[in-house]
């Protein structure tokens, strides 16, 4: 356990994310299946960040959780086991709150995605250009709390198209920075255009259920006002017909009896 830290604490950032032009050489079958997982998950966030948000914010908010707390405790001296069982505590809790509170999700994967494309992209080496990427990442996360639809399909589709690019790149048989780039630029713009695709649907759906059920309201409303007017009538009418005829049979039988009398 301690040596797997210490990897992990000598290793360059930049060891973190992929390079636009670095081939990893000849694959064994582990790094095969390392990379097509990597590049099934890109595609994924890439086409369906939006849509399985709750999903995305457990799952990065676990990774974060579990390697910010477990590499900060055993950087402050706190032995392999201890710093493990506090990164999974820490994993777990930000995964709880990623997928039951939206809002919370939204913020924690657009700063986490926009710091990944900001590492990827600008490649920083000095603290002071990355934290201004984190200052950056921080800045459009609490914007996504606000704008959701709009920053939350750019950082997912961007974050996920460059995983998903730098993925591919290193599995098939070409080189070249340009063609990585091509990749990554191309599974993005494929995954805006998805997500755009499939938010525009659910708004669809969601108006043409509103105006069902708009319709349903207004024709209920009507049966109501048509009954009580039927009601109404049948209160008015049929009195007034009755005095009439009993009028009418009175002066008939008036009259049938002046008549008889007469004739006596």
């Amino acid at each position: 356990m301690n040596e797997l830290f210490n990897r992990v604490q000598s290793m360059n950032p930049e060891d973190l994310f992929f390079s636009w032009d670095v081939k990893t050489g000849t694959l064994s079958g582990t790094e095969i299946i390392c990379f097509a997982v990597l590049a099934a998950a890109g595609l994924l966030l890439c086409l369906l960040g939006l849509k399985i948000i709750r999903v995305w914010s457990a799952v990065l908010g676990f990774s974060a959780g579990f390697l910010a707390a477990a590499l900060l405790l055993y950087q402050a001296g706190t032995g392999g086991m201890a710093a493990l069982t506090a990164g999974v505590i820490a994993g777990i809790i930000l995964a709880f709150l990623g997928a039951f509170f939206f809002r919370f999700g939204v913020f924690l994967t657009v700063f986490l995605s926009v710091s990944g494309i900001y590492v990827q992209v600008v490649q920083p080496k000095e603290y002071l250009s990355a934290g201004i990427g984190l200052a950056a990442a921080l800045l459009l996360a609490v914007l996504a709390v606000r704008f959701i639809v709009a920053l939350t399909i750019f950082a997912t589709s961007v974050w996920g198209g460059i995983v998903a690019g730098a993925s591919v790149y290193q599995l098939v048989p070409v080189q070249g920075r340009l063609i990585s780039i091509l990749f990554c630029a191309t599974i993005s713009v494929v995954g805006i255009l998805v997500q755009l695709l499939l938010e525009s649907r659910k708004r669809k759906r969601r108006n043409l259920e509103k105006a069902a059920e708009i319709r349903e309201t207004h024709s209920t409303e009507n049966e109501v006002e048509k009954a009580r007017s039927l009601i109404a009538d049948l209160d008015t009418v049929p009195g007034d017909d009755s005095g009439e005829a009993e009028e009418q049979d009175i002066e008939i039988i008036d009259l049938g009896v002046g008549e008889e009398d007469e004739e006596e």
